[in-house]
């Protein structure tokens, strides 16, 4: 079956339109604009190091006195790096600039009906440009590409604490006197050991002094054939234990591409359970583990920004083991902070 032949004219005007569309897509790439918007990014994430940090000690973290330290470091070390990358952005973006001037002027000049020999020259020099501007762009990177790296893992440190302390701000329970957050990390409670559709979505806590699970989610409360029609707000406190009384802390990585965190708390007897498992999202559960492993050994008491209240630990010492009234053994924990104890055979209430 025979077809309409192709009009060369066609063909060409075609092609030049192509290449038209081309050499506009390509100044951003000749003024370095993906590279200058990662420059200008990392830049921005360092200066703004500092106020983080301001905010976090507003917010009453009170741990990691080298945080302000590192940011400062990082200031410095990026203020010696800054001028000689801004100098070759500026020198490699105008040679890229004038040489896709040039380009633009030959191809303005094409007439009528160019040659298809000069249209597919033209089609090769703009690819090759291209490239040029890729590798130009990926120099430039290569240039803070290692300072980035580091960067990158403070500022996903500084995060992880953000979210912490603004979960612990809107948290529906109350912390101790003298209690700190040290973590915070979206969870799912596996009731039975095993994740479940039913089991509560929320957020795992971690304070010098308990570990803490709230439920905070929308729950449906109506379906139409399988599909949820109406929802509401679910946010309590479900468990809570003392740091001390965990007995073991294990994370690991589950899925077939190790991408499932973890965490196995064994407990004490005494506690609401002899463990709890949680998945955790978006942090992991083996430095999960040993935060809490620190946290019960107190290790973290000598890196603080705001020394302990020695008067507060003793008082907590010397908390009375019987109670005063009827004489039973006090077996409840007792937490630095604390200001009382119900007694649990008499329903005594002993200050402390």
């Amino acid at each position: 079956m025979a077809t309409a032949s192709t009009n060369p004219a066609d063909d060409i005007r075609q092609q030049v339109d192509s290449l038209r569309f081309k050499i506009n897509g390509l100044h951003d790439q000749a003024n370095l604009k993906s590279a200058i918007d990662r420059f200008t990014d990392l830049d921005s994430l360092i200066q703004n190091f500092p106020i983080r940090i301001s905010r976090l000690r507003q917010q009453n973290y009170v741990f990691d006195p080298l945080l302000e330290k590192t940011a400062a470091s990082w200031s410095s070390h990026w203020s010696t790096q800054k001028p000689s990358i801004q100098a070759q952005i500026s020198i490699q973006s105008s040679r890229l600039q004038s040489y896709l001037q040039s380009l633009e002027i030959r191809f303005n000049s094409f007439a009528g009906s160019p040659a298809a020999s000069a249209v597919q020259m033209m089609n090769s020099e703009l690819s090759q440009f291209e490239d040029q501007c890729t590798s130009t762009a990926n120099a430039i990177d290569e240039m803070f590409a290692d300072i980035k790296n580091d960067i990158d893992k403070f500022n996903q440190q500084l995060a992880d604490l953000e979210y912490s302390m603004d979960r612990a701000e809107t948290a529906s329970f109350g912390f101790l006197p003298t209690e700190s957050m040290m973590m915070a990390v979206k969870a799912v409670w596996c009731k039975n050991g095993k994740e479940e559709k039913s089991d509560p979505e929320g957020v795992l806590f971690l304070t010098d002094q308990r570990i803490l699970f709230e439920q905070n989610e929308d729950v449906a409360t109506k379906k139409v054939l399988f599909v949820t029609t109406e929802t509401k707000k679910v946010q309590q406190l479900l468990f809570e234990v003392p740091v001390f009384s965990v007995s073991d802390a294990e994370g690991s990585k589950l899925g077939l591409f190790k991408n499932i965190d973890m965490l196995k708390l064994s407990l004490a007897s005494g506690s609401f359970s002899d463990q709890a498992t949680l998945h955790l999202f978006n942090q992991s559960s083996e430095e999960w583990q040993k935060i809490i492993i620190k946290a019960k050994n107190h290790e973290f008491d000598s890196n603080r920004v705001v020394p302990l209240d020695q008067a507060v630990v003793e008082k907590t010492k010397s908390a009375p083991t019987k109670c005063p009234q009827c004489g039973g053994a006090i077996t409840q924990p007792v937490l630095r902070g604390m200001d009382t104890i119900t007694c649990e055979f008499c329903g005594a209430v002993i200050r402390l």
